[in-house]
């Protein structure tokens, strides 16, 4: 209500969306991206569908969980990645502020704030969170992690398609935050590894799990993998002068993969092993883009399996 109101748009259900279809798409968007930061908050949800391939109006038409239960996106295939350390972009970004708030409910409301609809309970949702993540019965290795549920039958899947190193980039002198990483860090550095891992499954594993199980019910075809190289090209070692946050802060993070599957200026002279990492992974793109599917060379030799909702792992 109060996103139409700012664009002048009478409040009733049917003259709201006409008025709202009538405005700039630019200017809707800009407005979306609205962030209080210091409450870490978007005060306007407006996530519009914007394909008109699929939908008779070019936004605010149809939902996208209606599109792929009735079956509208399953002449196309996908290819659903992601990376070990998801959310650590996203928390790192963040850390400052929710380091500020005093309990562990507090600072997870404050990370997941932006992206919950404005009716929805946080404190709820907050406390439910800390539970499964933190809880004392739940048991739980910040550096080698268990998922419950949903995001659990991915990461099983993923892991036979996961794209990984087994030398994995050394980015020198650790710091005190790190606190001798290989016995686990310190309980700041534990406890950020959680948070990275919590911000991770509620903004992209979930979600990917979610789209994968409509697709593949509704007959589309899907494969997933996971990405998990470290190297030069990584966030990590390119960051300059970022207090507490290096390769093993960051980990792989996400969009980490992209660095790979593109040239970029950062790493010009890659070794051996990250060029034919690099050429493997964009092998995969072309291969979906010009089949529609993994050829069964790729199935076998590099173990990618597609994703079936019935039997996800």
């Amino acid at each position: 209500m109060n996103f139409a109101n700012f664009f002048g748009c009478d409040q009733r259900s049917d003259k709201m969306l006409d008025c709202l279809r009538g405005q700039d798409r630019n200017a809707l968007m800009g407005k979306s991206r609205d962030r209080d930061l210091e409450r870490n908050v978007q005060p306007y949800w407006f996530r519009p569908v914007v394909d008109r391939n699929l939908t008779s109006s070019g936004v605010l038409k149809d939902w996208p969980e209606s599109l792929y239960r009735n079956g509208q996106f399953k002449k196309c295939s996908y290819m659903i990645g992601f990376t070990r350390n998801e959310g650590s972009l996203e928390y790192y970004l963040q850390k400052e502020r929710a380091d500020n708030r005093r309990t562990n409910e507090e600072k997870i409301a404050f990370l997941i704030r932006p992206f919950l609809k404005e009716w929805a309970s946080e404190d709820v949702i907050a406390t439910v969170i800390n539970y499964q993540y933190f809880g004392k019965n739940f048991s739980r290795n910040a550096l080698s992690s268990q998922f419950a549920n949903g995001p659990q039958s991915i990461r099983n899947n993923a892991q036979f398609n996961s794209l990984n190193n087994q030398m994995p980039y050394q980015s020198g002198i650790q710091n005190n935050y790190q606190s001798n990483i290989a016995a686990g860090g310190g309980q700041e550095y534990q406890n950020d590894q959680i948070l990275v891992e919590l911000m991770g499954d509620f903004l992209y594993i979930a979600p990917s799990d979610f789209v994968a199980r409509l697709h593949s019910m509704g007959g589309g075809k899907v494969w997933v993998y996971a990405f998990e190289f470290e190297g030069t090209r990584s966030l990590g070692p390119i960051q300059k002068n970022a207090k507490m946050i290096s390769k093993q802060t960051y980990g792989v993070t996400h969009m980490d993969d992209m660095l790979y599957a593109f040239n970029t200026p950062y790493a010009p002279d890659a070794a051996s092993t990250e060029r034919t990492l690099s050429s493997t992974y964009a092998r995969m793109f072309f291969e979906l883009t010009r089949f529609g599917y993994i050829p069964d060379v790729y199935n076998s030799f590099y173990q990618w399996r597609q994703y079936l909702h019935h039997q996800p792992s």
